[in-house]
C-alpha cells in the first residue's frame, strides 16, 4: 500500500511539475506579447515627435488666429521707425546698438536684437501684420519646444515615460496660458517671446554641455554665451540665467544616475551620492562662471552705451511705478491671477464656470502632491530648485509687479510662468528611490504583484512604474493635468480673440479714417474723439500721437496724419482725458463739425456743437424747487432721505445715487460740476462717476452707457468742495444738450450731498496758450527756438491777483502722474502778475531733450492757488534751448 501511494505520488507531482512547465510557457509567451504591446505603446506616449506634434496644435489653437490681426498699441510707432531707417535715415539703426532702444522717451533700454528682428521683419513684410504675427508665432513655438527639451535634459536620468510627460505636461501648460496672449498676439510683446527664446537655448546648451560623455563639452559652452548675449540684447530679463545655472549645479539637477528608477536593475547601485557643500558650491561656481563673465561685459557694455547699470521705465512712469511697489507686491490679487488669469472686461458674468473648473483641478493637484508627501515620494531637492528658478525670473521685475483687472502686464509675468507650469508635472512624475517596499520584498516581487494591472494598462515597464499605487497617482495625474491645461486653453481661446478683434478694430479705424480725409475738404482739419485704447484688456491705439503714426506711411501710402485733430493725452494718461481748451478752439475752425468712433458701428459718427451758445458761468442746480429737479437713482436698497437741502443717503449699494433731470445743457458752455459732500465708509480708491443724457437719446454715440467724467472720493467728516471736471472727459460732448445729470458715489455706509452748481471754465481756470509755435494734430508743440514762452489770461476768476506756471519734469505727464506723499512731477514754478501776463522761459527750464508739459493757475494777493489748473500744454524739445535772461520768480 505504501508502496502503491509512493507510486502514485510520483505520478501527481510529475502532472503538477508538467502543468507548471506549460503554466510557465503559457505566462512566458504571455508577457512577451506583453512587452511587445508595451513596447509599442510606450514608445508612442514618449515619443518627442508625437509631444511636438501635440504642442505645435495646442499653440494653433490658441493662437492661430493672430495671424488674421492688425498692429496694435506701440507696434505703430516701432515699425514706422524701423521704415525711417530704409527711408534715409540709417544711423538710426547703429544708434540702438550704442544708446537708448529706440530712443524712447521714459525709457532706459538696450535692445539693439529688439531692433534687428524688427528690421528682419520689415524687409520681408513691409507694414503687412500677419508676417509680424508669423514671426511672433515661430519664436513661442521654438520657446514651448525648448521648454520641452530642457525639462528632458533636466529629467534625463529618469524613464522616458516620467520624463516625457513631465516635459510635455509642463510645456503644453506653458503653451496654454492665457497670460501669453498679451506676448503673442501684440507685434512689441514679442520681446519676452525672443529673450526667452535664447535664454532656455543658452540654459540648454549648458545643459548638454555639462551631460557625461558629451564630445567637445566646449562648443556648447560658447554656444551658450552667445545666446545669453543675445538674449540681453532683447531684453535683460535674461540676466537671471547665471543664478539659474548655478542651483541647476548646485542640485545637481539634470546630473546623469541622481534619480535612478526604483524598479531598474541598476537601481541599487544607481542610488544619489550625496555631496559634501563645499562641492556643491564649487560645482555651481564653475559650471556658471562662463555666464557671470558675460554678465559683467555686458554691463560694460550696457554702461558705456546708457550711462547707467539700470534702466527700465524711467522719468514718470518709472517713479509712478516705484511709489507704489510695495504695494503691489503685497497685492494678493496678482498671485490670485497668476492662477486664475481671467480678464474681469471678459469674463465676468460667465468666470464662475472657468473658476470653479480651476479650482476643481488645482484642489486635485494639491490632493496628489499631498498623497506624494504623505508617502514620502515628493522631491525637496526639486522643490527648492523650482522656487530658486521662480525667483530669478520674479527679482528683475520687481518694479513693474502687478496683473491688471483685464491681465494688463501679463507679459511681464513669461519667464516666471515657465518654472511655474513645470512645478506640478515635475513633482508629481519625479521618480521615487525606494529600493524596498516596506514587507522587505524586492521592488521587482512588488512589480509581480501588480502585474495584471500592469498588462491591463500597457505599462508592463519595470522602468516606467514599480506598484499598482503608483500607477493610479501617476494616471490621475495625467488626467488631471490634461484637464487643466484643456480649461486653460479655452480661456486662452477667448482672451486672444479679443487681442485679433481689437486688431481688426485697429484697421477699421484707419480704413475710415482715410475715407473720411478723402471725403472732406484737403483744407479743413478734422476733429475726432473717441479713439479706441483697449478691448477688454487688449491694447488698441495710445493716444492720438499712436492714431497720426497709423495714418502715415508705412502704413498708408499717402500721409493723412496731417487732416486730423486729436486731443488725448500725450503719452501717458487717462485714456478719457482730453484737452478741452484746445479742442473748443477746433471746433471754431470746424463749424461745430466733430467725429467720434463708434465700435459698433465699426465707422466714425458726424457730431455738430452748437457753438452759439454762451458760458454759463455759475448756474445753480437746486435739489428741490425751480426749474430742476432731483430723483433718487436707486438700484439697490439705499434708504434716502432729504434734509436741510442735503440728499442723504444710507447703505449704498452700486448704482445708487442722485440724478438732476429737467436740464438742457449744452455741453460746450459747461466745464465743471461742483458740488459739497461728506461720507462715512468709504474705501480706498473710491470714486464718484457721473452719467449724462442728452435729450436726444441717442444712447449709441461715444457709449452713452459708459460714465461721463470721474473723481476721487474720501471719508469727509465735514462738508467738501469738490469739482468734477467734465468737459475734460470726451463723452461729455457726444450727446448735445444733456436732459439729465447722474452722480453716483461708491458704495459706503453714508454720504450726503448739497448745492450742486454747474461752471464754465472761464469762472476758475486761467487761459494759457504758447507763444510763437503752432501744434501738430496731436497738440504737441515741437521747438527747438532760442526761448520759449506762454501767454495768460485771468478770464473771470474771483480774487486772482497773478498766476503761477508749473513746468513738469523731462517726460513726466500731469494727468498720469500718481499723487504720492513727498513726490512731485513739477521742475519748477514761475508766477507773475496780472501786469506781466506773459512767462518766458529759457534753457534752465528744459535741460534735456524730451516731452514737458506746462499748466497753469491763478494765485491770491498772498500767493494762494485760486480755483483750477488749466489745460496743459506739451512741448517736445528736440535740444536744449540756448541761454536766456528770466527776470520772472522761480522756486
Amino acid at each position: 500500500m505504501i508502496e502503491a501511494t509512493d507510486k502514485d505520488s510520483h505520478k501527481d507531482a510529475h502532472k503538477d511539475l508538467h502543468k507548471e512547465s506549460q503554466a510557465e510557457s503559457t505566462v512566458s509567451n504571455d508577457s512577451v506579447k506583453s512587452m511587445a504591446t508595451e513596447s509599442i505603446f510606450e514608445r508612442l506616449i514618449s515619443s518627442p515627435y508625437v509631444h511636438l506634434s501635440l504642442l505645435l496644435l495646442i499653440v494653433a489653437l490658441c493662437f492661430g488666429r493672430t495671424l488674421t490681426s492688425y498692429f496694435l498699441a506701440d507696434d505703430f510707432g516701432e515699425v514706422s521707425y524701423v521704415s525711417r531707417i530704409f527711408n534715409g535715415e540709417p544711423q538710426l539703426f547703429w544708434s540702438n546698438f550704442t544708446g537708448n532702444y529706440m530712443q524712447i522717451p521714459g525709457m532706459n533700454v538696450y535692445r539693439p536684437w529688439l531692433l534687428v528682428s524688427l528690421v528682419m521683419d520689415f524687409l520681408l513684410y513691409k507694414a503687412n501684420a500677419t508676417g509680424y504675427y508669423f514671426t511672433n508665432l515661430s519664436y513661442f513655438t521654438g520657446v514651448v519646444f525648448l521648454v520641452y527639451f530642457v525639462t528632458r535634459q533636466l529629467t534625463r536620468g529618469w524613464s522616458r515615460t516620467r520624463s516625457g510627460a513631465a516635459a510635455f505636461f509642463g510645456a503644453s501648460l506653458f503653451a496654454a496660458n492665457p497670460l501669453r496672449c498679451e506676448s503673442v498676439s501684440w507685434v512689441v510683446g514679442r520681446v519676452d517671446i525672443i529673450c526667452c527664446f535664447f535664454y532656455l537655448s543658452s540654459y540648454l546648451l549648458f545643459l548638454k554641455g555639462r551631460a557625461s560623455g558629451v564630445r567637445k563639452p566646449q562648443i556648447f559652452t560658447v554656444l551658450g554665451v552667445l545666446a545669453f548675449f543675445l538674449a540681453m540684447g532683447t531684453k535683460e530679463m535674461a540676466i537671471g540665467l547665471p543664478v539659474l545655472l548655478a542651483l541647476t549645479a548646485f542640485f545637481g539637477i539634470g546630473d546623469s544616475g541622481q534619480v535612478a528608477e526604483p524598479n531598474s536593475a541598476s537601481a541599487h547601485s544607481a542610488l544619489p551620492v550625496v555631496r559634501p557643500l563645499t562641492a556643491r558650491l564649487r560645482d555651481a561656481a564653475v559650471f556658471s562662471a562662463p555666464l557671470w563673465v558675460s554678465a559683467v561685459i555686458y554691463f560694460i557694455i550696457r554702461y558705456a552705451c546708457l550711462g547707467t547699470l539700470g534702466g527700465g521705465y524711467v522719468a514718470g512712469f518709472g517713479a509712478s511705478q516705484l511709489s507704489f511697489m510695495v504695494q503691489r507686491w503685497l497685492d494678493f490679487d496678482t498671485i490670485k491671477r497668476l492662477f486664475y488669469p481671467l480678464s474681469h472686461s471678459l469674463f465676468n458674468g460667465q468666470s464662475t464656470i472657468y473658476s470653479e473648473s480651476l479650482t476643481l483641478f488645482y484642489a486635485a493637484l494639491c490632493g496628489l502632491a499631498l498623497i506624494r508627501l504623505v508617502d514620502k515620494k515628493l522631491s525637496l531637492k526639486w522643490f527648492l530648485f523650482l522656487a530658486g528658478w521662480l525667483a530669478t525670473a520674479a527679482v528683475p521685475i520687481f518694479q513693474l509687479w502687478g496683473l491688471g483687472f483685464d491681465l494688463e502686464g501679463s507679459r511681464f509675468y513669461f519667464f516666471l510662468s515657465v518654472p511655474l507650469c513645470l512645478l506640478a508635472p515635475v513633482l508629481l512624475f519625479r521618480p521615487t528611490q525606494t529600493a524596498r517596499s516596506r514587507s522587505g520584498s524586492s521592488p521587482d516581487a512588488e512589480l509581480h504583484k501588480a502585474s495584471d494591472l500592469f498588462v491591463a494598462a500597457g505599462l508592463n515597464s519595470p522602468s516606467a512604474l514599480h506598484n499598482a499605487s503608483e500607477l493610479k497617482i501617476l494616471v490621475a495625474s495625467a488626467v488631471v493635468l490634461t484637464g487643466l491645461g484643456c480649461v486653460l486653453g479655452r480661456i486662452a481661446c477667448l482672451t486672444d480673440l479679443e487681442w485679433v478683434h481689437a486688431g481688426k478694430e485697429n484697421k477699421q479705424v484707419s480704413a475710415a479714417a482715410q475715407r473720411l480725409a478723402e471725403a472732406r475738404n484737403k483744407s479743413e482739419l478734422i476733429p475726432v474723439l473717441g479713439i479706441p485704447k483697449e478691448r477688454n484688456g487688449a491694447h488698441q491705439i495710445l493716444n492720438g500721437s499712436t492714431f497720426g503714426t497709423m495714418l502715415s506711411p508705412p502704413f498708408t501710402t499717402v500721409n493723412f496724419a496731417q487732416r486730423f485733430a486729436t486731443f488725448d493725452p500725450i503719452m501717458f494718461g487717462p485714456p478719457e482725458y482730453i484737452d478741452a481748451t484746445r479742442f473748443k478752439s477746433v471746433l471754431q475752425s470746424s463749424h461745430g463739425e466733430f467725429f467720434v468712433w463708434n465700435s459698433g458701428h465699426g465707422n466714425f459718427d458726424k457730431l455738430k456743437a452748437d457753438l452759439t451758445a454762451v458760458p454759463v458761468g455759475t448756474v445753480d442746480l437746486p435739489i428741490a424747487g425751480g426749474v430742476t429737479g432731483w430723483l433718487p437713482n436707486a438700484h439697490g436698497r439705499a434708504i434716502y432721505k432729504l434734509a436741510n437741502g442735503a440728499v442723504e443717503i444710507t447703505s449704498l449699494q452700486e448704482g445708487d445715487g442722485v440724478r438732476i433731470a429737467g436740464l438742457n445743457v449744452n455741453p460746450t458752455s459747461a466745464d465743471f460740476l461742483q458740488f459739497e459732500y461728506q461720507a462715512t465708509g468709504v474705501p480706498p480708491g473710491a470714486r464718484f462717476q457721473v452719467f449724462s443724457t442728452g435729450v436726444r437719446g441717442d444712447d449709441n454715440v461715444g457709449n452713452a452707457g459708459e460714465a461721463v467724467a470721474e473723481l476721487a472720493m474720501q471719508n469727509c467728516d465735514s462738508f467738501e468742495t469738490v469739482r468734477v471736471p467734465l468737459s475734460r472727459y470726451w463723452r461729455w460732448f457726444c450727446q448735445g444738450n444733456l436732459e439729465s445729470i447722474t452722480v453716483q458715489p461708491y458704495p459706503c455706509s453714508h454720504i450726503s450731498m448739497r448745492n450742486f452748481k454747474l461752471l464754465s471754465s472761464n469762472t476758475v481756470s486761467p487761459l494759457m496758450k504758447f507763444v510763437g509755435g503752432t501744434c501738430d494734430g496731436a497738440g504737441i508743440y515741437r521747438t527747438d527756438s532760442s526761448n520759449a514762452a506762454v501767454s495768460l489770461d485771468r478770464r473771470g476768476v474771483k480774487g486772482a491777483t497773478g498766476f503761477e506756471v508749473e513746468v513738469g519734469k523731462v517726460n513726466y505727464f500731469f494727468n498720469n502722474f500718481e499723487k504720492v506723499e513727498g513726490a512731485s512731477p513739477v521742475q519748477m514754478s514761475a508766477t507773475t502778475d496780472l501786469s506781466s501776463p506773459e512767462i518766458r522761459f529759457n534753457a534752465n527750464e528744459f535741460p534735456t531733450p524730451g516731452f514737458y508739459e506746462l499748466r497753469a493757475r491763478c494765485i491770491d494777493a498772498a500767493v494762494k492757488p485760486v480755483g483750477e489748473y488749466s489745460d496743459t500744454l506739451t512741448l517736445r524739445i528736440t535740444e536744449p534751448l540756448k541761454s536766456q535772461p528770466n527776470a520772472n520768480t522761480k522756486n
